[in-house]
């Protein structure tokens, strides 16, 4: 069969197009630090188009055309939030206003007239917090690892950053 009358594919369309990624359909709420690093995967998106477009290799182009859609939308869409840092300066301001002595005092779980649980307050605040802290970075490592995204740094490095398979050549 003849060529002449078949459209060539363009490098940036055609069979090798992959699904987009989902974006969710509610508000994108994005501190300043989520903010930048949308801008610094759009930054990364558009160096590997770069890169694919020079190399030639299309399933590369498409990926890097469906990440560059997909943070374009997560950009367009990012409402900025300084919500955190306004939280963690209420926190410090309210830790300061109860004082050591405050902290120290007694915190006491009742049920009526009988004594459940008591500790210092100071030792209650940091149980409750760390163990809610604890407890969403927990969902929020499940979570990356479901959408195949590497965990970041927590608590140190994360199984995804592995220095020592680093400096083994893994």
């Amino acid at each position: 069969m003849s060529r002449a009358f078949v459209k060539d594919q363009d490098e940036d369309q055609g069979a090798d197009d992959i699904p987009d990624r989902v974006v969710s359909p509610h508000r994108n709420l994005v501190t300043p630090t989520g903010l930048a690093q949308i801008d610094e995967e759009l930054r990364r998106s558009r160096g590997g188009l770069a890169a694919a477009r020079g190399s030639a290799d299309r399933a590369e182009i498409a990926r890097h055309r469906r990440d560059l859609r997909y943070w374009s939308e997560r950009r367009s869409s990012a409402e900025l939030v300084p919500a955190l840092e306004q939280s963690v300066t209420k926190a410090k301001e309210n830790l300061r206003a109860i004082g050591d002595a405050g902290l120290a005092s007694s915190f006491r779980v009742m049920q009526g007239d009988t004594e459940l649980m008591a500790m210092p307050v100071g030792a209650a605040l940091r149980f409750i917090m760390l163990n809610h802290w604890y407890h969403h970075r927990g969902q929020l490592s499940v979570y990356l690892r479901e959408l195949g995204v590497p965990v970041p740094s927590i608590y140190g490095p994360s199984a995804d950053e592995n220095p020592f398979a680093a400096a083994a050549g893994r």
